[in-house]
């Protein structure tokens, strides 16, 4: 298998993972976050100099600042794998129109631990829904169950995947959250029918502002189109992080067009 250049990450030291909770900036440092997750595509190489956008954030997109949102982790003696969320973070808050949406993060291969996914609303220091999540490595998709709260148009929510050392422990291997608004499908969204190929529904939802939508339809794409297009959302993303010329967005930006090159 084809071994990774290290990945820039950083490293964030954290009292207990959830909303609301103390966060220090500990260092930036290297990593291999993309490991045996897959092999780095030979071809096409990925363009440094990308132009025109698969994605478009929406207009009415408001800015995260980073306030709620943020992706790291604390090392602790259990592991040394990482977690990065695949959506919006210092650009602006992702969308989606699925009052279920599929949320996507990125992983090494964990080796212990358990894995959590937890569900936040507005101000509520505790999660409106919380899941264990079986630990996986590369791209990992979770779609907000039929036991879960359906989401609601016009309110926005926070997301976070943890890593923790065992079931029975609070220690937390590493971390990941941002936001998810839900909204309405914009009046003059591309048609999107059923019998289009998973990269045609992407790149509708995508050209809308539909973060979420676009990525669930090629996180883990079978075809070359769905690859290219992948390859294309990471790289927009990471050109609209880094633009915010925060170093944190600059070290996920680095991460995202590292990303881009695994096939």
């Amino acid at each position: 298998m084809t071994s990774h250049q290290p990945l820039s990450r950083f490293r964030l030291q954290l009292s207990a993972p959830g909303r609301g909770r103390s966060l220090m900036l500990l260092l930036l440092a290297g990593s291999s976050l993309a490991t045996a997750g897959g092999a780095i595509a030979a071809s096409p190489q990925v363009d440094s100099n990308h132009k025109g956008r698969a994605y478009e954030p929406p207009p009415n997109s408001r800015i995260s600042g980073g306030g709620n949102t943020g992706s790291g982790g604390s090392r602790d003696w259990c592991s040394d794998d990482s977690l990065a969320a695949i959506a919006p973070q210092f650009s602006g808050v992702g969308q989606s129109f699925s009052t279920r949406p599929t949320f996507v993060w990125y992983t090494d291969s964990p080796t212990v631990g358990v894995m959590q996914f937890e569900l936040y609303q507005d101000d509520l220091e505790e999660p409106i829904f919380s899941e264990t999540v079986l630990p996986q490595s590369n791209f990992v998709a979770y779609t907000l169950p039929a036991n879960a709260p359906a989401l609601t148009v016009g309110e926005t929510y926070l997301w976070q995947a943890t890593l923790r050392c065992s079931a029975d422990t609070e220690m937390v291997s590493s971390w990941t959250a941002t936001s998810v608004e839900i909204v309405d499908p914009m009046p003059d969204m591309p048609a999107v029918d059923v019998a289009s190929s998973s990269a045609q529904r992407a790149q509708a939802y995508a050209s809308s502002g539909l973060w979420y939508d676009a990525l669930a339809e090629v996180y883990d794409p079978e075809t070359f189109d769905e690859y290219l297009l992948r390859q294309s959302l990471l790289l927009d993303l990471a050109d609209l992080e880094a633009a915010s010329g925060n170093a944190i967005a600059i070290s996920i930006s680095d991460q995202l067009k590292d990303l881009a090159e695994m096939f």
